[in-house]
Formats: structure tokens, sequence, C-alpha cells
């Protein structure tokens, strides 16, 4: 009885490497080079159809997320066998084989759900032998000390979401950061309008820098620390004048609102503070600037932005500080490209539309002309989120730039929220923003609920 060769597809790039791996793998005895290609999207799609027992990606891709491209490929690969056999044993499997080794890169395709990550450079005869022992392990089974093929938390999501499983999100305060400006505080409308619909209570915090030793003049009877204690006590004063006032706006708000001070560097400080409690959402304003489609950042707002692992809803502050913007909601739109990373903002999208009775616009932006594929993908969606109680629900696919599409969307009609993820990367204090999601942000106009994917 002849032995069945190991059915590979392979996805790189750069076409010379992979035509070499290609000559090397067919070459060898056991294998079957099923097919090929350097384009992702196109390759996803025949490996739906050709069903492969391993699929060799190069993630460092440039016209590509690979580590999304790998999030697909198993997620896909789980959900599709699962309906066909009880065997996981035949499941397709992802196996990273890349240029050179990069440690946050391996811990990355690992919780995407690759079964192993190799080095090109490795000997074919060794990587016969790789991939034939990988094509018969079960998905759970260790790889180099790690279990890259347990179900991760994507996969579990992917799963729930197959079976219409989409809880809403909770939350459980807003902290609001405040500079002492009035662009600063026009995001408080905003943190209350979300705050009542989400059930939420309010920290309103001011991080301050400490007084410099050279402020001191003890001579003088100048301490360091009384100078310290007044700068505490008048920016206490601030945030319970804002508190006060804030009494005015008519928002249905009714819980709780408590001040916070602390000093230090007030972006450090805001993530820190962030993290004491689970179920945060902060929620901060950034100064505008003029200029068409354009605007600038105000530092902090942009370096807790790159920080922090908490929910953050970025409103761009209007001209004139006591500016009071329009809290009256439309639609909730959220942007997703196929991937469980972006539909980890499905539960705060069905927190927000049912809080607020708002109408829930799901769009997803073409670029490869596949219109019924994405229609059939946002129509499950959105069936998922029906079956989960959520009654007003649109469905947009667009054609063209993926930012561009979105951000013309949200400028279409005035009131609106976008919600999207952003996928994170290990280190301490340090992620990556998708490229899509920073150009929303940044240049959309409309506030911005900015959602760090799961690590």
């Amino acid at each position: 009885m002849s032995k069945v060769a190991v059915s590979v597809y392979i996805i790189d790039e750069h076409a010379a490497v992979r035509r070499n791996l290609v000559r090397r793998l067919s070459s060898a005895e056991g294998i079957k080079v099923v097919g090929h290609s350097g384009e992702a999207n196109a390759a996803l799609r025949e490996v739906r159809t050709l069903l492969p027992d391993l699929v060799l990606l190069e993630v460092k891709m440039k016209r590509a997320d690979g580590v999304d491209v790998c999030s697909q490929a198993t997620t896909w690969a789980g959900q599709h066998h699962s309906g066909i056999s009880e065997d996981i044993e035949k499941k397709t499997k992802v196996v990273v084989i890349t240029s050179y080794f990069d440690t946050d890169e391996r811990l990355e395709v690992q919780r995407a759900g690759a079964a192993d990550y190799l080095i090109k450079d490795l000997d074919t005869g060794a990587l016969v032998q790789r991939l034939t022992a990988l094509s018969k392990r079960r998905t759970g089974s260790k790889v180099n000390g790690t279990t890259g093929g347990q179900m991760t938390a994507r996969r579990e999501f992917a799963s729930n979401m197959s079976e219409g499983k989409i809880p809403a999100a909770t939350y459980s305060r807003v902290l609001v950061p405040l500079d002492g400006s009035g662009f600063s505080e026009q995001v408080l409308p905003h943190a209350m309008k979300l705050a009542g619909a989400l059930g939420a209570d309010i920290n309103l915090i001011r991080i301050y820098h400490n007084a410099e030793s050279d402020w001191a003049h003890p001579t003088h009877g100048l301490f360091l620390d009384q100078i310290d204690a007044g700068i505490r006590s008048d920016i206490t004063d601030y945030l319970h004048s804002v508190q006060k006032s804030v009494e005015n706006i008519p928002c249905p708000y009714s819980g709780d609102m408590t001040c916070l001070t602390d000093g230090g560097d007030p972006a450090s400080g805001i993530v820190e503070e962030a993290k004491k409690v689970p179920g945060t959402l902060v929620a901060m304003s950034t100064h505008g600037r003029s200029g068409v489609g354009r605007w600038l950042m105000g530092s902090v707002t942009d370096r807790v932005l790159h920080a922090t692992g908490t929910p953050l809803l970025i409103f761009r502050s209007q001209p004139g500080e006591n500016t009071a913007p329009d809290t009256d909601f439309q639609r909730v739109i959220v942007p997703l490209d196929g991937s469980v990373l972006a539909e980890e903002s499905l539960p705060h999208l069905k927190a927000l539309a049912q809080g607020l009775k708002i109408t829930a616009v799901l769009v997803r932006v073409t670029g490869d002309g596949d219109e019924a594929q994405c229609r059939t993908y946002l129509s499950d969606v959105a069936d998922n989120l029906k079956q989960q109680g959520l009654e007003n629900i649109e469905e947009l696919v667009l054609d063209g730039h993926a930012a561009e599409a979105i951000i013309d969307i949200a400028r279409e009609t005035p009131n609106n929220l976008v919600v999207m993820t952003t996928r994170g990367r290990s280190g301490v204090k340090r992620w990556m923003l998708g490229s899509v999601t920073d150009r929303v942000v940044k240049y959309s106009g409309v506030p911005v609920l900015v959602i760090p994917s799961a690590d």
C-alpha cells in the first residue's frame, strides 16, 4: 500500500523564495505541493477549496498583515473541519516558515493558532521530517515547549461566533483624564452618555507633574512637600468644580462620579490607573488644528493610545474651549475585515447599540472585487447579532482603500461613533496600531472607540 503524501500549500509574497521552496518540497518524497501564492486573499480562498494538510506561511509581508492571515487561516480551518469530521488530526494546520527568527513574532503567531514556527534555511530532509510529523500531530499537542496548537482566546471567540454567541462587553467605570483645559472637558458629555448607557461609574482624573526640587526655597520657608501639597489641593478643587458643573449637562446619567489625583507622568499614570479596575473604559479628548482632513493628537492622548491595553474612546475637541459636543449618537459603525481580530469589537458594538438604542452598522471594505463573499460574511455576522437580540442592523460593503472608505462613511452623516480593534504586540507598554485603525482615529473627525485586541 502506497504512502499518502502530505499536501502542502505555500503562501509567500517573495516570488523567487516561494518558487525555491516549491522546488525543494516537490522533489521530496512524502510531500505534495498542491498550490502556492504570493497574494494573501487569493491564497486563503484557494486553501478553503484545496483543504491541504498544511499551509506554509511567511508572515513577514508588505501587502498584508501576516499575523492576521495566520489567524484567519487557523480560525477558518478549525470552524470548517469541525463541521465535517470529528478526527482532529485531519484539520488543516498553519506552519509559519520565515526568513529569520523574531521572538515577538513567534509569540504572536502561536497565539494566532500556528502549529509551528520554522526557519527557511532548515535542511530539506529535516524540514520534510518536521512537516510530516506535524501533519499527524493533534491540534492540542505541544510545539517546541509551547502550546501553539491549543485553542487560543481568539479561536474560542471564533467558535462562539460560529454558534451565534456574542456576549455584550461589560464596563464598570469610565475613566476621564483632564488637564485643566476646556478642550479636555469636551469629552465629558460623551463620557456621561456612555456611562449612563453602560451602567458604569465615572472617575475624573488629573495626573500632575510633581514639584521639582529647584522650586523650593527652604531659607524662605518654601518647602517641596508644601509646594506639592498646594498643587494637589488646587487640582482637587478643580476636579470638584468640574464635577459640580456637569450637573448642568442634560444627560441621562445618575451613577457615581468621583475624583482622583496623582503626581507623575500623565500618560503613564493614566495607563496604570486604567489597569487597576477591570472593565475600565478611558475617554479622552485631543486638540484639533486647522487644515483639510488633518489634526494633531495631543501628546498625552497619543501616548496613552499607544500604551494602554484598555478600551479607549478618543474624541476630537472642537474649536472654542467651551464648545458643547452633540452626544445624540445615531449609529455605531464597526469595520470588519473577516478576521477574528476585527470581530473582537462585536461585544462592544452590542453593548453600545443596546445601551444607546442606536443602529449598528457593519462595514466591510473589499479591494479585490469579491463583493458577494463580503456580503455573505456581513449577513452571517448580522444574523448572529440578531439572534442575540440586536434589532437595528445595517450592512455596508464598500470598495476602495479601507481607511479612506471608513473615514468617508463616518463623515457621511452626523452623530456617528466608530468602534475598531487594533492588534497588540508583546513588550512592556508597547503595542502596534493597525494602519487602518490609526488613520481612522487620526482623520475621521468622529469619536472612535479603540479596542486593543486580546494577546
